[in-house]
């Protein structure tokens, strides 16, 4: 038997004897999967907007599902069931329908019930784009590999497709009557292709070649209009075909166009990624308003009205009236699509939350919902942290203008700016007096400030991306994790580079200081997780995820355990427990990867983050027992409840009167089983 035989031997019998004493309530397996969270923060990013045309809805989706909300208050009414992310959204002309499509899927639901009322025979590709037909009795759905298909919207069955090999489908439009399909092929000869869908036959290809057409719509009247990069919008004649007119006047910063549409019968509008609108006189083609915004991911016009919902930057939605650009109302509560920190207040009141966006989020925790904002660089807030009092937030400033930031938490004003040139930060923390902060930044280096003056103090030099930084709760070092697979501990008061600790499993992902001072953690991004003593560095112990790349890992408030937050493909998070390095359960539910992890002051909750932030309880982890081998045989600890033995695993259970953790069960006692009850009065205990 090899040594890597016998090391998974070890592995196998240590879970089984796990399963029988880490017992709660009863005998429950070594690791459990926790799909429904306690509590949602944000709701992700948003990808694709859409609004009914009696501008009763607007409906968003992103990373993490379709959402419904009222048009005219703003409040969000329900999330649609959507088991995937949703890439893109169509209201039926009627109003009663929403569709949403995505990894070749598309759902149609009831806007009166919120019900699924299909789910369409799937397809290659991702759904980049959803139209019905004017007369809402059909609807397109585009593939980007090449494939068009067109639905009836009272069966579900597919009625028509075209399939192109080699080609890239970028959108497709329906005619009024829905008898005609226009398809736009980003390829090499980027073709609008027409197509009778009655015959299921091409019709023809309109004769331009050597552009890239943006949007296609037809008009009330069967008429086409194409946008094309580089601001050329033209009205064909589908039977010629040939050009009618043009419509001029789009220019940089505008550089693509996200929505066409006509406001009235003599209106066509095109909304641009600058935010920008632009209003023609239809007729004559004549630009007659030129609207302001800002830079936008997403948005959509109104057909039949002058109004517009565009998502910013920073995912605020906005309806804006046209051609004033008053906005009338605003749609809060997407995020970041990726967050990269998160964390507890220190009373257990507040989740901070930041990314890659420009402000840093803090949530009331009881109820969810959004409290305010710290504003950023437009490149992101990759690292975010409270005090030791929770009085003051540190944040983190992307480029052009890169540093680091402290609020006030209450009423979130800035205090002061740490300011630097060049580098995009990553990482920061501060030292457990609060008297410092240090930031991580791409340029391999660590900058340490005075937190009351903001004056630079020392700069640490290491390589890499610095991706985590942590203080010693004890010592008077800073450890900090790179890209380049070292994990470096430096003398915070000399500048002094202690040791290094390096392994060949991809970048540095975390570091952490367990609270009591005795354990450094580096995570590594191949899945390799070491436990070293804080004051010598040996190694005590590792553990290896192998399911998936390791994105985020952090202490529990006692030490005894560790929260890892996992990537492709697995996107989970796992509690590990420190002394046995065993997974003891697994947290899924996030559609990516998860980037941050936190557990609460008192250890009752955890925060997982990467699309969504998710709150999760692990109340129950003061109750479980544990177990260590003694020198007469096994020492059992636990927090929490009253210990019981049982001759076999089904009972029957006796208390054992006056028994108090830790609890030694020494070789010469009958062989037993053990397990914990807690009372139902019984609270967790505060730190």
């Amino acid at each position: 038997m090899t040594t890597s035989d016998l090391s998974q031997l070890k592995l196998r019998l240590g879970n089984l004897l796990f399963c029988f004493l880490s017992v709660v309530g009863g005998v429950t397996s070594a690791l459990d999967f926790v799909v429904e969270p306690n509590r949602t923060f944000g709701l992700g990013d948003v990808r694709s907007v859409a609004v009914s045309r009696d501008q009763r809805f607007v409906a968003t989706a992103g990373q993490t599902g379709a959402f419904l909300w009222d048009l005219k208050s703003g409040q969000l009414l329900t999330p649609l069931d959507s088991p995937w992310s949703v890439t893109a959204l169509a209201f039926s002309p009627d109003g009663r329908t929403l569709l949403g499509g995505s990894s070749g899927l598309v759902r149609s639901w009831s806007i009166e019930s919120g019900d699924v009322i299909h789910d369409h025979p799937p397809s290659r590709g991702d759904i980049f784009s959803l139209e019905f037909s004017a007369d809402g009795r059909s609807f397109v759905s585009v593939a980007g590999e090449g494939i068009a298909r067109v639905w009836s919207s009272e069966t579900g069955r597919q009625t028509f497709a075209v399939e192109k090999r080699d080609a890239f489908f970028f959108a497709a439009a329906l005619s009024p009557d829905g008898n005609v399909l226009a398809t736009l092929e980003a390829s090499r000869t980027n073709s609008v292709t027409l197509w009778n869908v009655v015959e299921q036959a091409e019709l023809r290809s309109l004769p331009t070649t050597n552009w890239t057409a943006d949007r296609v719509m037809f008009t009330p009247t069967g008429q086409l209009v194409t946008a094309a990069s580089g601001g050329e919008i033209l009205l064909w004649n589908i039977e010629a075909p040939q050009v009618i007119r043009s419509f001029g006047g789009i220019a940089a910063p505008t550089l693509l166009v996200i929505d066409l549409w006509m406001p009235d019968s003599s209106t066509l509008a095109a909304l641009g990624n600058d935010g920008r609108v632009f209003l023609w006189d239809f007729p004559s083609g004549e630009l007659q308003q030129v609207v302001p915004g800002v830079p936008i991911v997403t948005g959509a016009g109104v057909t039949g009205a002058f109004l517009v919902v565009t998502a910013d930057l920073d995912s605020v939605l906005s309806l804006r009236e046209l051609p004033s650009g008053r906005v009338f109302q605003s749609y809060r509560g997407h995020t970041t699509s990726t967050h990269t920190a998160v964390g507890f207040s220190p009373n257990g009141q507040s989740v901070l939350s930041a990314g890659t966006e420009r402000p840093a989020r803090l949530w009331n925790r009881h109820t969810g919902g959004a409290v305010r904002e710290f504003l950023g660089g437009g490149s992101g807030t990759m690292a975010a942290a409270f005090s030791r009092d929770g009085a003051q937030l540190l944040t983190t400033v992307g480029l052009p203008d890169p540093g680091a930031r402290l609020w006030d938490t209450e009423s979130g004003s800035m205090i002061r700016e740490f300011k630097w040139t060049g580098s995009h930060p990553m990482s920061a923390a501060w030292s457990p007096d609060g008297s410092l902060v240090a930031a991580g930044a791409q340029d391999g280096r660590v900058r340490v400030f005075n937190a009351g003056t903001g004056a630079l103090l020392r700069t640490l030099i290491g390589s890499g991306w610095i991706r985590s930084v942590a203080f010693s709760p004890l010592a008077s070092i800073l450890v900090c994790g790179s890209t380049d697979s070292n994990a470096r501990v430096f003398e915070v008061g000399t500048g002094r580079l202690v040791r290094t600790l390096i392994a060949e499993a991809g970048p540095v992902v975390a570091v952490a200081i367990a609270p009591a001072g005795e354990t450094l953690l580096v995570a590594w991004g191949d899945g390799l997780i070491r436990l070293f003593d804080a004051t010598t560095f040996e190694l005590r112990r590792e553990f290896v995820i192998r399911a998936a790349f390791l994105e985020s890992a952090a202490f529990s408030p006692d030490g005894q355990y560790v929260l890892t937050g996992e990537g492709w493909p697995a996107f989970t998070a796992t509690l590990w427990d420190t002394e046995t390095v065993q997974p003891l359960r697994v947290f899924s539910g996030h559609r990516a990867a998860v980037s941050a992890v936190a557990f609460s002051p008192e250890g009752a909750s955890v925060l997982t983050a990467g699309d969504r932030v998710y709150e999760w309880s692990v109340a129950d982890l003061a109750s479980r027992l544990r177990f260590r081998q003694s020198g007469r045989g096994t020492r059992l600890s636990w927090s929490l409840g009253q210990l019981e033995v049982a001759p076999t695993p089904t009972g029957p259970w006796h208390p054992i009167p006056g028994a108090v953790s830790p609890f030694d069960i020494v070789a010469e006692d009958p062989a037993g089983f053990y397990r914990v009850i807690v009372d139902s009065d019984a609270s967790i205990p505060q730190r």
